[in-house]
């Protein structure tokens, strides 16, 4: 049987007031297959020009599906029970017709009056006016999806005369036909054809002859003005005069589907849908933009060789002449003939490494095209996902968002210069703006000290304040319990087993709380110091130092970078096992010396990192930003989460999350200040 996939076109004009009609599709995960879903949604209403109420109409059907278990038809009449609940106290009239096309067969759900679904198996055609049913697909067969509006244009009996349809000349037809119509937003359709291996060679044909066209008159793209995308369904199966209502199909267990990426080059096809924002589609008419990328739509060609006039015809024609005159007696000839033969030679092996070049050449361009649409419609993909849901469940939609981010920067990374990428970039960058959560910030004094408080840090359930001169330990209510003759003129302290380890200028000391004589760690000061398993880290600008516990004190100095690095100025560090420095614009990660890839993803702006704090009992870092005045919260993964803002955290010399991240502390001059997470 011959293997089948699915050609989607869709239009819809501009919403107007109180009216609004959208086409969707997709691909969706059901059972461990790939299915195409396919959705025209008519909505009247005061809130119908939200695009957020077709969104979540799409989004209920496409949820449904997935997280069924029942089968498809049981999912499509749960997605109408759902719909129905969804309109309940809007004041929406609300008419859609869904097709999932999965495992060789389609799966039909209506709801309402206004937007029809017909079935042209040339020459036959049917209209399906049931609300849920299935039956098999056939190659040849075309559905449409289309509302009562669209169909007042378009002369349907056009697919039931017709094996063969000319999409692009149809949807040229439509563009100029809608853009004409006063009132645009009643018109939505999707045409969904099941094309067999024969006629994916043809388009295939077809789409070269096109691209040799454009590439001759400029490589101008005048491809059809609509979008289309393209799935592998795995069996070919004939659809009967009518689709029977309720009638549940089965689909042989032989049956399976071959997923293939959208932006992924088949061997017949490229399963990529048209950009619409390359189209001569009136300007009125193009209300939407496909982020999806195709071969064509990029202006990648072939590179031509470059055109010369080939030597050998006229070496060969001297090989001739001079083979000619030896014969006559020309005793020149024989050098003549060797000159020639050695020429001949050498344009051979020119031609031939000409060749091989090229071809390596063109493979890598191939492959650099393909990785590149891929990551585009992927990312593409996901911002339509993420946007769809940012209502519904923020966290989520900030999730898949932040993915949609990273695949567009892969894209970026093999054509920096693609101007739609970076537009698709600036559109991902806009949206998770607008889904950040940001919280002001209201400290209360939690403890004063008579001097400048440069460090926090936590011994047992008390929070120990380092100063200048002195070690004070506070307990949880804000009360002084102790106080502890520190290092003087300390700069900066960490806390660890009830020890507190400070530089100064001079070098860096252990000191006691519990009392005892302190300890020299190092001679020299350094940035900032850090304790893990006893082992003391100290911060420089370029490098740290990692001092060992030994008989009567600590090791001589070792580096535990396995390279050179430039932190900047007062870069700041955190161990949790890890060892991660904030500096500028970068926060590094670092394992037992070595660097590891570690970027944060989800964030816009600029920031400027300051302090940080982590441990390893907490799932987060806290990072300050110094250049905006705030706490970010960033998970070790790199997703940033939320931020929290307060004028105070510009100048804080140190932070601190207690262990169930519950509450946060900052130094503020000679005080200690409190805040809730």
């Amino acid at each position: 049987m011959e293997e089948a996939s699915i050609h989607v076109e869709k239009v819809t004009g501009l919403p107007g007031e109180g009216v609004a009609c959208r086409v969707f599709t997709t691909k969706v995960s059901i059972a461990d297959f790939v299915g195409t879903v396919v959705s025209c949604i008519y909505v009247v209403g005061k809130e119908a020009e939200s695009s957020e109420v077709l969104s979540d109409v799409f989004d209920l059907s496409v949820k449904k599906l997935e997280e069924g278990e029942d089968g498809v038809l049981s999912a499509l009449k749960q997605t109408s029970a759902n719909v129905r609940s969804y309109l309940a106290g809007k004041d929406l009239e609300l008419h859609f017709a869904t097709v999932v096309f999965y495992q060789g067969a389609a799966y039909i759900c209506r709801f309402g009056e206004s937007v029809k679904v017909f079935v042209f198996s040339p020459p036959k055609s049917s209209e399906l006016t049931f609300e849920v049913g299935s039956g098999r697909v056939g190659s040849g067969q075309i559905y449409l999806l289309a509302t009562e509006a669209f169909l007042s244009l378009f002369d349907t009996s056009v697919f039931a005369k017709e094996a063969e349809v000319d999409f692009e000349e149809i949807i040229d037809g439509l563009a100029t036909e809608i853009s004409a119509e006063a009132d645009q937003s009643k018109v939505g359709a999707a045409f969904a054809q099941i094309r067999g291996d024969k006629q994916a060679v043809i388009d295939e044909e077809t789409e070269k002859e096109r691209e040799g066209k454009e590439d001759k008159e400029g490589g101008e793209d005048t491809e059809g003005t609509l979008v289309g995308s393209e799935e592998e369904v795995a069996e070919d199966k004939t659809i009967g005069d009518e689709i029977a209502a309720e009638d549940k199909h089965e689909v042989s267990e032989g049956a399976s589907v071959e997923e293939r990426g959208v932006g992924s080059i088949g061997e017949e096809e490229t399963a990529v849908p048209r950009d619409e924002g390359r189209t001569e589609m009136p300007e009125a008419f193009a209300n939407q933009t496909d982020y999806a990328f195709g071969e064509a739509e990029q202006g990648v060609r072939e590179e031509k060789s470059p055109k010369f006039k080939n030597p050998l015809p006229i070496i060969l024609g001297a090989v001739g002449r001079e083979i000619s005159r030896l014969r006559h007696g020309d005793v020149g000839a024989v050098f003549r003939l060797r000159r020639n033969i050695v020429f001949i030679a050498v344009v051979v092996l020119l031609i031939l490494a000409s060749s091989v070049a090229f071809a390596i050449r063109q493979g890598n361009e191939k492959e650099k095209q393909a990785a590149f649409d891929a990551h585009m419609a992927t990312a593409s993909s996901k911002f339509s996902e993420g946007s769809a849901i940012v209502d519904l469940n923020r966290q989520r939609a900030r999730e898949v968002l932040i993915d949609a981010e990273r695949e567009v920067g892969l894209a970026l990374e093999l054509r920096p210069k693609d101007e739609r990428a970076q537009k698709l970039k600036d559109d991902i960058a806009a949206r998770l703006k607008a889904t950040e959560s940001n919280s002001n910030v209201n400290f209360s004094t939690f403890a004063q000290i008579g001097e400048s408080v440069n460090s926090l840090g936590i011994s047992g359930k008390n929070v120990v304040v380092v100063s200048v001169d002195k070690i004070t330990v506070v307990d949880s209510g804000g009360e002084t319990v102790d106080e502890v003759e520190g290092v003087k003129g300390a700069k900066t302290a960490q806390v660890f087993d009830s020890r507190v380890f400070a530089s100064s200028g001079s070098g860096v000391t252990r000191v006691n709380l519990g009392g005892g004589e302190a300890v020299r760690v190092a001679d020299g000061g350094a940035g900032e110091v850090g304790v893990f398993f006893g082992n003391v880290y100290l911060l420089f600008g370029n490098k740290i130092d990692k001092h060992v516990p030994v008989e009567g004190g600590y090791s001589g100095p070792s580096a535990y970078l396995s390279g050179s690095y430039d932190f900047g100025q007062n870069p700041s560090f955190a161990i949790d096992g890890m060892i991660w420095v904030s500096g500028g614009n970068k926060i590094y990660k670092f394992n037992r010396g070595q660097e590891e890839t570690f970027s944060v993803s989800g964030m816009q702006g600029n920031p400027t990192f300051g302090v940080i704090y982590t441990s390893g009992e907490i799932d987060n870092l806290y990072v300050v930003d110094r250049a905006n005045s705030a706490l970010l919260v960033i998970g070790k993964d790199g997703v940033f989460k939320s931020a929290y803002q307060s004028p105070e955290f510009a100048k804080a010399a140190d932070v601190l999350i207690n262990e169930d991240e519950q509450k946060m502390y900052i130094t503020s001059e000679n005080k200690v200040l409190v805040a809730p997470l």
